[in-house]
C-alpha cells in the first residue's frame, strides 16, 4: 500500500488532478453552442447526438463529415480541431462482392490504439489495384507505415489514422477511414483512452467528384518503401529528457500567450510519456508529472490531463 505521506507534492496535485480525467468530471462550460455542422445520424438527429456527448461532460471526439473537421473536447469546451480526410462515398463492385467507402453516422468508442500501426490491406485494395486477390494471412496485405504516426481504432473497420498526404486533409479522400496529419494523429492517440466516446454526424448524400479521385489515383507514383516517419517526432526522439521538459516548459508557454502558432507541446510530451512508459525513463514522468501545478485552469489543463491519464492508463 502507498501511503499519501510517502509521494511528493507534485504526485499529489497529479493524482488530484487525474482523478478528475479519469472520473470524466463536467470542466467549465463554453455558454455556445457547438462548432459542429451536422446534418441527420444514423442513431438519431446529428445535432442532439453530439450535444449529449458534450454534455456528459467527458472527453469526446466528433468528427463533422459537413466540415471534414475533428474536434476534441472536454464537455462543451472544444480544446483542438483539425481538418481531416473522409470517406468518398463511392461504391466498388467486383464479380464477387463490393464496396461503399462512406464515413458511417453513429456513435463508436476507442476499441484500441496503436503507435507507428502496419496497415492490412482488405480484398478491395487489391481488386481496386487491378492485381489478383492472396489469402488473408499473406504478407503481401501489410503495409507497414500507410496508416502514419498512430492509429485510434473505433470499431466496425474503422480508424482515425495520420497520413503521408496532409495536402489532402479537409476532402473526401478516404475508403471510409479518418485521416489527420501525423502530428495530429499522434496527439490524438494520447489525448483518447480505450472507451472514449466518437461521435460522427453529417455528410449525407455528399460523394467525392469520381473524377478528381481517378485523377489523384493516376498521379500516385509506385511505392518502393514504407513512407517516412513524421520528421518532428523522430527529431524529438533523438533529444535528451531534460531538454525535451524544458522545450515542452517552452512550448507551453508559446501556446497560451501567442495565437496563431503551431501547437508543438503535445507532440513533445508524447514523446516523454512514450519515454516513461516504454524506456522506463523515471526522469521524464517525473517531469511531465511536475508541470501540472502550474497549469492552473483552462484548455491547456484539460488537455494535459488527458495526457497524463494516457500515461497512467497505459504504464506499470
Amino acid at each position: 500500500m502507498i501511503h499519501t505521506s510517502l509521494l511528493s507534492s507534485r504526485h499529489v496535485a497529479a493524482a488530484a488532478l487525474l482523478g478528475c480525467a479519469a472520473a470524466a468530471l463536467p470542466s467549465q462550460s463554453i455558454a455556445q453552442a457547438p462548432p459542429y455542422s451536422t446534418r441527420s445520424a444514423s442513431t438519431g438527429s446529428g445535432p442532439r447526438v453530439a450535444s449529449q456527448a458534450l454534455a456528459r461532460g467527458r472527453y469526446v471526439v466528433v468528427v463533422d463529415l459537413d466540415a471534414n473537421r475533428l474536434y476534441f473536447a472536454h464537455g462543451r469546451r472544444v480544446l483542438w480541431s483539425a481538418p481531416v480526410g473522409t470517406g468518398t462515398g463511392l461504391r466498388l463492385e467486383s464479380d464477387r462482392s463490393a464496396w461503399d467507402f462512406d464515413t458511417p453516422n453513429g456513435v463508436f468508442h476507442v476499441q484500441f490504439k496503436e503507435k507507428d500501426p502496419t496497415w492490412r490491406a482488405p480484398d478491395w485494395w487489391f481488386v481496386e489495384n487491378g492485381l489478383p486477390v492472396p489469402p488473408s494471412n499473406d504478407p503481401r496485405r501489410l503495409f507497414p507505415g500507410d496508416l502514419g504516426s498512430a492509429a485510434v481504432y473505433i470499431g466496425n473497420g474503422l480508424a482515425i489514422h495520420g497520413t503521408d498526404k496532409p495536402e489532402l486533409l479537409g476532402q473526401r479522400v478516404s475508403h471510409g477511414c479518418i485521416r489527420l496529419s501525423n502530428q495530429d494523429a499522434w496527439r490524438l492517440f494520447h489525448d483518447v483512452q480505450l472507451g472514449t466516446e466518437v461521435v460522427i454526424v453529417g455528410g449525407q448524400g455528399q460523394t467525392a467528384d469520381p473524377a478528381e479521385v481517378a485523377r489523384r489515383k493516376r498521379n500516385q507514383t509506385g511505392r518502393s518503401a514504407p513512407p517516412p516517419r513524421d520528421p518532428l517526432i523522430v527529431a524529438l526522439e533523438r533529444q535528451p529528457t531534460d531538454e525535451l521538459l524544458g522545450r515542452m516548459s517552452d512550448e507551453m508557454f508559446v501556446s497560451v500567450t501567442t495565437t496563431g502558432t503551431a501547437v508543438r507541446w503535445p507532440a513533445i510530451t508524447g514523446v516523454l510519456v512514450e519515454r516513461g512508459i516504454v524506456d522506463r525513463d523515471d526522469d521524464a514522468l517525473d517531469g511531465v508529472m511536475a508541470r501540472v501545478s502550474g497549469l492552473g485552469t483552462g484548455v491547456l489543463r484539460d488537455e494535459y490531463s488527458a495526457f497524463l491519464a494516457d500515461a497512467y492508463a497505459r504504464g506499470t
